[in-house]
């Protein structure tokens, strides 16, 4: 701190340094103009020049009280606005701004010089201890926010790093759910033994896709062989190309074979290309499934559609149709009731379509058809006779094209709906129903 000797200069510098601001500097360059004038005395000499000087004229002493006033204004100001930036200090500064307002009331009179000559030196004294004890709080203030955004930048960055370690965590774990899962359910079709010994005959199946295509033909009882392969292939046990390879070796072991009826083997296809085989257990594989898995084989859904439908053809086509529409997330019936003029008359007019769908919150009756005939229009006649709505599912586009063709030239349809689409549209994954409405204008 100042003793009331260090050069003028130094407190100039000091301001400039230190950039506090025209408050700031206008304060000291008033407490500095008095000290030039005050230290130029003698306190221990009463003639000294100073005293002088300092009566010299009415004029030079109404301007140094000017100049003293302005100071205390000073004063005030700052007081009042640093109370107002920091109300927690709000005291402290009144409580300066008296003292120094007690010690400057002292350089009013020549004959009190003496102290006057301490008062300013005390005026830039405690002000400029005021401001370096101020700076010094916000430089510990800045340092002390400096070091928390430091250990803010260190903390983000660890919660980053957990972040990210958790979420490789939940992927890992992810995984071996899915690879427990996929462990579980091989465990669970895997058959309780590979070796069979059925009545003359050791029957060994170590492939995992003839296991499985045994297990979906005992235990789903699937029979469309393009719908079993796709499941192997799905499940990861071989390409179509390797299972319809294990079909082929079952076929030879004597455990499965094609659909046969009156001695003809039936196969099946909706266009115009290659058919597609139809197969089911022979006993030997009834019995390896038996001995395999612990227990009876279901019936086939080939056996099931040929008898539902009279023609293995034709069923495997309503099943075909069921879960194409089930594949997009329609409720089939595939084993619908008869659609009745009169519950309570079973006798009176009825139809039986070959499935029933729900769309738009109403059910649909679905026929499939394999062929077109114009004697068929009679019993699409009856259905929008009884419901207003009927499904048509072809087996192909060209004959889905005829019967639209055929649909819209009758004039005498009931009024209803109709919509149109074909299995080889459907198995094609982009379809969508043609609509017609009758009756139809022409």
């Amino acid at each position: 701190m100042n003793d009331g000797n260090y050069p003028e200069t130094d407190l100039v510098d000091a301001a400039s340094e230190l950039d506090w601001g025209l408050t700031e500097v206008d304060l000291f360059s008033s407490a500095l103009g008095w000290r030039r004038l005050l230290t130029r005395a003698d306190p221990d000499d009463a003639e000294s020049d100073w005293l002088q000087e300092w009566n010299d004229t009415d004029v030079e002493r109404d301007d140094q009280r000017k100049e003293l006033s302005s100071l205390m204004l000073t004063i005030d100001y700052v007081s009042t606005d640093w109370g107002r930036i920091d109300p927690g200090q709000k005291r402290e500064w009144q409580e300066w701004s008296g003292r120094i307002r007690n010690l400057l009331n002292g350089i009013g009179d020549p004959l009190t010089r003496t102290p006057a000559v301490r008062a300013v030196a005390a005026v830039a004294d405690n002000v400029a201890s005021s401001y370096l004890d101020t700076l010094e709080i916000l430089a510990t203030l800045l340092d002390q926010h400096v070091d928390a955004q430091l250990q803010m930048s260190q903390l983000e960055s660890q919660v980053s790093q957990l972040e990210e370690q958790a979420a490789s965590l939940r992927r890992g774990n992810r995984d071996l759910e899915g690879e427990i899962a996929r462990l579980k359910a091989a465990r669970a079709r895997s058959p309780k033994k590979a070796k069979v010994v059925i009545p003359s005959k050791t029957v060994v199946i170590r492939s995992p896709a003839q296991q499985e295509i045994i297990r979906l033909m005992g235990q789903e009882g699937l029979g469309r062989s393009w719908r079993i392969a796709d499941l192997v292939v799905k499940e990861g046990l071989g390409q179509k190309r390797s299972v319809n390879n294990a079909v082929t070796r079952l076929t030879k072991k004597e455990l499965i074979e094609d659909y046969h009826r009156d001695g003809k083997s039936i196969r099946w296809k909706c266009t115009t290309g290659g058919s597609r085989r139809l197969i089911i257990l022979t006993e030997r594989g009834s019995a390896w499934y038996r001995q395999a898995y612990g227990r009876e084989p279901v019936e086939s859904e080939i056996v099931w559609a040929a008898r539902a439908h009279r023609s293995a053809v034709h069923g495997v086509g309503i099943l075909e149709a069921r879960d194409h529409l089930r594949a997009v997330g329609y409720q089939v019936d595939d084993d619908p009731e008869a659609i009745l003029e009169y519950q309570d008359e079973r006798w009176r007019r009825r139809v039986e379509p070959d499935l029933i769908v729900q769309m738009d919150g109403e059910s649909w009756p679905v026929e499939v058809q394999r062929e077109v005939s114009q004697r068929l229009l009679k019993k699409w006649e009856k259905v929008l006779a009884l419901t207003g709505r009927l499904a048509l599912i072809l087996f192909n586009v060209a004959h889905r094209e005829k019967q639209e063709y055929l649909l819209r030239r009758v004039r005498r349809l009931p009024k209803g709906t109709i919509y149109l689409t074909s299995l080889e549209e459907m198995e094609a994954g982009d379809w969508e129903w043609v609509v017609i409405r009758s009756p139809i204008r022409h």
